[in-house]
């Protein structure tokens, strides 16, 4: 079993707080908003060293990097990489489930439908574990969607 550091109640339902609000502002494509309350979050998390909360922090900034400047690529990969390690290391499935899912949202976006639907799929199966944030209606709706050949203007 991997050793999790302690973090005050509080402050863990605080970052929770701030992704849940990230997650809103990134629906409704504000990405300077969602990327004020990631950074926000990240914060919180790294103060107390959690892996789990710092992984999906990580991953999330990828997406959110990309969706402001497709240019800014490399950058949100490495942010993406350092995610997907980190939950590796925690070895939560929620940490996984928000690397796939981060990675597929940017695969579709560069028009590599496949390969988002393998990491949407991959999102799916960590989902099903372990769903605190309430993705897994959302991801299935975009592989339907991917499956289908029914396009989505953003894959948020």
């Amino acid at each position: 079993m991997k050793h999790s550091p302690t973090i005050p109640k509080a402050q863990n339902e605080k970052g929770a707080e701030l992704i849940k609000e990230c997650l809103l502002s990134l629906q409704e494509q504000n990405f300077k908003e969602a990327k004020e309350h990631i950074i926000k979050a990240e914060k919180i998390y790294r103060k107390y060293n959690t892996l789990k909360q710092t992984s999906i922090c990580l991953s999330i900034r990828g997406l959110i990097e990309y969706m402001l400047d497709k240019n800014n690529m490399q950058y949100a990969l490495s942010l993406l990489e350092d995610g997907h390690h980190m939950a590796d290391m925690s070895g939560e499935s929620t940490a996984k489930l928000f690397y796939e899912f981060c990675c597929g949202s940017i695969d579709y976006c560069e028009n590599n439908k496949d390969v988002a639907l393998l990491h949407y799929q991959n999102a799916r199966s960590y989902a099903m574990k372990s769903d605190g944030f309430a993705l897994l209606g959302y991801i299935t709706a975009r592989i339907n969607q991917l499956q289908s050949g029914v396009d989505f203007s953003y894959p948020i």
